[in-house]
């Protein structure tokens, strides 16, 4: 799950990071720049439920193999790419198919880990995403000076597929077993799942969201049209943000599972609960 979203994190960075020398390229503006990445955000928000849905209903290792190979294809698409319509196609697709990664994380940390332990083993999984957007700039940027921004996608697209082939193999092994500590969820009617507590996670989790996501999609357009640094040295300035991103998954799920052992040490409801 970690390289899972790492590899989503990536997929989706290459555009901000190369952005400068791909609008160049395709002749396109800031604010066609700004309407491909809110199609991309609007696909991808529509799709985490989407994609939770499916996990449910098919399992976890059919849907987020459908969706790995649904996004990579966008990816690889972007390669292709001659104007506006192609760019919005390809990151909507692309949005669309990474909206597997989240849920896909966290089915599997309530599968096979037990209630203390999984606000950290969440923080692990989660953690790949602020890991592949540290590493990316550094990966990216050497990448596509080499052989061109094209090539970047068709590497992720590539890196895409390794991991499917990874997840069958996993799959086929009988490595992945749900810990008989684990809970699983009963099933209850919708509306009894639509409390207090999950609009305040998803409120609290979606509004800490929006100024990383703005400092990742405007970043290397500001220090390059504003601040005059060259698409070369980008790579040596964008993964500093994710650095304590990163930091702060590890961290705060630590602290999360400390705060929830001593709940249920002295008997109080969990925090984290068991569902």
């Amino acid at each position: 799950m970690l390289l899972l979203s790492l590899i989503s994190l990536v997929d989706r960075s290459i555009l901000s990071i190369l952005s400068p020398a791909m609008l160049h390229d395709l002749h396109l503006s800031a604010e066609q720049y700004g309407i491909a990445i809110f199609v991309f955000s609007i696909c991808y928000m529509v799709a985490n439920p989407v994609w939770g849905f499916s996990i449910d209903r098919v399992g976890l290792f059919t849907a987020i193999a459908l969706a790995v190979g649904l996004w990579s294809l966008a990816s690889g698409a972007h390669a292709l790419l001659t104007g506006f319509v192609g760019l919005c196609c390809a990151r909507a697709i692309l949005g669309f198919g990474e909206g597997a990664a989240f849920p896909a994380g966290l089915k599997t940390v309530t599968e096979t880990l037990p209630a203390e332990r999984r606000s950290l083993g969440l923080g692990v999984a989660y953690s790949g995403g602020s890991l592949g957007a540290l590493l990316a700039p550094i990966l990216i940027v050497p990448l596509a000076h080499r052989w061109g921004w094209r090539a970047a996608f068709i590497v992720s697209a590539v890196v895409g597929v390794a991991w499917i082939v990874g997840w069958w193999l996993l799959r086929r092994a009988g490595w992945y077993r749900v810990a008989s500590t684990a809970s699983v969820l009963k099933a209850v009617p919708i509306g009894s799942r639509w409390n207090r507590s999950l609009f305040a996670t998803a409120g609290a989790y979606g509004l800490g969201a929006a100024p990383i996501a703005f400092g990742l999609y405007a970043g290397p357009l500001y220090l390059n049209r504003v601040l005059h640094q060259p698409q070369g040295t980008l790579g040596h300035l964008l993964w500093i943000p994710p650095a304590g991103w990163e930091a702060g998954y590890l961290v705060w799920g630590w602290v999360a599972d400390q705060r929830s052992k001593l709940h249920l040490g002295t008997g109080a409801p969990s925090p984290l609960g068991t569902h």
